[in-house]
């Protein structure tokens, strides 16, 4: 699973308030527990990273720290498709409320950390949309602009987190789609999208199987 020679060079993603990337080295592995050289870290937080393209995404944990680096627990793996996330049509419950430019770096925290948005109006669009771990595609959304930052809070089902994100609306106006791009994300908000882009993928092919 990947390519965890000493020396060898990763980015890693860093998940908790937001999405960071930090530069990498690996020191070591011993079975699903990797040591890295990085700066930044503490115990607990949740990462995830590819050794090299195409190998699986890696998700863990770090579980310890030294002088030297820090231990990260391997603790699971998914394997995208040409794109960098796998991407599925399927219902996923979302809301969002657009951000001014001006405030948008406080209420995106407060609403990461704390789940405060700015008021009581959220945009509703229709359940069915197009989706991936990197944003969402939908119809309506005339309330917003392209430029636009926007607060963001998805379920997916089977799941009753309200994850939260927030995002970059990358298109939008009359007689097109609203597209949103992530920015950051709350800690599992990705994965969890991730997921079930890759369950809706898999129950595609098996349909497809069945039809042979």
């Amino acid at each position: 699973m990947g390519d965890y020679d000493v020396g060898h060079a990763i980015d890693l993603f860093v998940m908790g308030g937001g999405i960071r990337q930090l530069p990498a080295v690996v020191l070591g592995r011993e079975g699903d527990l990797l040591k890295l050289k990085v700066q930044g870290l503490t115990e607990g937080t949740a990462v995830f990273f590819q050794s090299k393209e195409p190998e699986p995404w890696v998700y863990g944990r770090v579980t310890g720290t030294d002088a030297d680096g820090v231990f990260i627990q391997i603790q699971g793996h998914h394997r995208p498709d040409r794109r960098e996330f796998a991407r599925a049509w399927g219902p996923v419950h979302v809301r969002y409320q657009a951000v001014d430019a001006e405030t948008y770096e406080l209420a995106a925290r407060r609403w990461l950390m704390r789940g405060e948005g700015i008021g009581r109006r959220w945009i509703q669009p229709e359940l069915f949309m197009n989706f991936s771990g990197s944003g969402l595609r939908f119809d309506g959304g005339r309330e917003v602009q392209s430029g636009d930052r926007v607060l963001v809070g998805v379920r997916v089902p089977d799941d009753d987190r309200e994850h939260r994100l927030t995002a970059d609306v990358v298109q939008a106006g009359e007689g097109d789609d609203t597209a949103l791009h992530f920015l950051q994300a709350s800690e599992g908000a990705i994965m969890a999208l991730v997921h079930f882009a890759e369950r809706i993928q898999e129950q595609a092919l098996e349909d497809l199987e069945d039809l042979d």
